[in-house]
């Protein structure tokens, strides 16, 4: 096993609790054989205004979390205060900067793998450098997460990346998603690098693009940043006065070998005091059955039913199948010998449970649980080259997103209570294409996953992505299609996609009035 020496470049002996988390995960890893802090002190930047900025915005918007509380070094950790020759003769093999904006020329020398240091997409992530507003001003979608590493011969590249949506109204729950994400991506890439060897590792690392100087917002930026946020917040108090989004299904007569296109579907509309999402088609015995979430408004709680359509694909039954004291949701049912079970979403619980169909469609008891004290997301299995792979997002920090973190583990068996966390974990970091979007199947002899898009709203659309690596050690994909709301429909949202030989159904979010049931799609 390869054995790391790591030395950290931090300014202070108090240092954030995001940096304080990447450090103590960092240094937690089996493989690193020890870690030394050199301190470079920094000029105190100015920045007043933006802080109370934020700080109001905190208050307006009450993050889960502040990744920017301030924490004490472990007393344990070795400390150097003599300057870069000290560090010299520790003979390191990375130096992970968390506090210079620009890297010396003579510090990558000064470890075998470069300086490692993280970056926003444009501006090197340091600690106290003002991050999180510039998405927000400039409208961007996306929020970006990198690790740039600098070699001795002045070759920067792009190591590991995390692309996550932008939180459209306030900047520090947007500056949280962002730091809690930069403390787990470095750890990550370091431990990938382990996984796959030095030379794949960064055989296939994308060149750097060179980095700006992350500004703080003036008084003419933050006047107009602050009455768009307002905006912002004022118009989603305004549509949930008077609107509400319905999740609804469409079915179309096709099996999952057609391209996504909304051709041919047509909707299942349920009555205006509840929502359909999460369905999940079936044929058995010659009668089409799909198993959906199913919340009533009154109750804001997911059951599943199961919903019986006549072979024309028109409904006949609504039938609620499976309810606890806590919301349940995508419900991932499958069959293993000659037995149909499912796993329904049921994060709230911080579980992934199995229940045994008793009596098809409706009968469904508890049979055990596969993973416990986890916050689990959608998770889908699937039976492939002799082993079971679960598909799940996953969430480490309460203020990061349940959308953009794929994990993939393995068993020798669907009910097994003993998964092996992928190496590679997460193995997609990509708010548009992390989220499991339904059952994954085989076109043409290849496998494809379907995913949501979350990048501009939740759920906003689907991506088809063709898995090209699925190995105990190695996983790959590339997204081939995808299918978003038409402009031209009553359609806001798009977020799950099924088939069966002869049918194919999705869910779609639509816009109705509160005081109106005149409905058109």
């Amino acid at each position: 096993m390869t054995q790391l020496r790591i030395g950290l470049i931090l300014p202070d002996e108090t240092i954030p609790a995001w940096a304080a988390r990447l450090l103590e995960d960092t240094r937690a890893q089996p493989q690193v054989a020890g870690m030394t802090v050199l301190f470079i002190p920094q000029k105190k930047n100015t920045g007043g205004l933006y802080r109370a900025y934020v700080k109001l915005d905190r208050r307006a918007f009450h993050p889960n979390s502040n990744p920017l509380a301030m924490k004490p070094l472990p007393a344990d950790l070795p400390l150097l205060r003599g300057g870069l020759d000290e560090l010299r003769s520790l003979h390191l093999d990375i130096l992970i900067n968390l506090c210079l904006a620009d890297v010396p020329a003579e510090l990558p020398s000064l470890a075998r793998l470069g300086v490692w240091t993280l970056r926003d997409g444009r501006s090197r992530l340091v600690i106290g450098a003002p991050l999180g507003w510039r998405e927000l001003s400039q409208n961007e979608l996306l929020t970006t997460c990198q690790v740039e590493v600098t070699r001795a011969d002045g070759s920067a590249q792009i190591v590991a990346q995390a692309l996550l949506a932008t939180d459209p109204l306030s900047v520090s729950r947007n500056q949280l998603r962002l730091l809690w994400r930069a403390a787990a991506l470095m750890p990550r890439a370091i431990r990938q690098m382990i996984q796959r060897g030095e030379a794949d590792f960064f055989a296939t690392a994308q060149p750097a693009v060179q980095t700006q100087h992350a500004a703080f917002p003036n008084l003419f930026q933050l006047a107009l940043l602050a009455p768009k946020q307002l905006f912002r917040k004022l118009s989603k108090k305004f549509r949930k006065r008077f609107l509400f989004d319905q999740w609804m299904l469409m079915i179309a007569p096709r099996a999952n070998s057609a391209p996504l296109t909304w051709d041919g579907f047509r909707p299942l509309v349920p009555p205006p005091d509840r929502l359909w999402a999460d369905p999940f088609i079936v044929e058995r015995e010659g009668q089409t059955y799909i198993f959906i979430e199913e919340l009533l408004f009154a109750k804001k709680r997911g059951v599943i039913s199961v919903l019986t359509l006549d072979t024309e694909g028109r409904l006949v039954t609504d039938t609620p199948v499976l309810e606890r004291p806590y919301h349940l949701s995508y419900p991932f049912v499958f069959e293993h010998r000659g037995v149909w079970y499912m796993i329904p979403e049921s994060s709230a619980d911080r579980s992934v449970d199995v229940y045994r169909c008793t009596r098809f469609p409706d009968q469904w008891t508890f049979e055990k649980t596969l993973l416990r004290d986890v916050p689990a997301w959608d998770t889908t299995l699937l039976e492939h080259a002799g082993r079971w792979w679960m598909f799940v997002n996953l969430v480490s920090d309460a203020g990061n997103s349940t959308w953009d973190s794929l994990h993939l583990f393995y068993a020798d068996d669907p009910l097994s209570e003993n998964w092996t966390a992928h190496p590679l974990n997460p193995v997609v970091s990509d708010v548009r294409s992390a989220r499991p979007a339904g059952r994954l199947f085989l076109r043409d002899g290849k496998l494809f996953r379907p995913s949501q898009d979350s990048s501009q709203r939740y759920g906003f659309g689907l991506r088809l992505n063709r898995v090209d690596k699925l190995s105990t050690s190695d996983y790959a994909e590339t997204c081939v299609e995808t299918l978003t709301p038409p402009r031209d429909r009553n359609i806001i949202a798009t977020h799950t996609l099924n088939s069966t030989d002869k049918w194919t159904v999705i869910d779609i979010q639509s816009r109705r009035s509160k005081f109106s049931d005149r409905f058109k799609l």
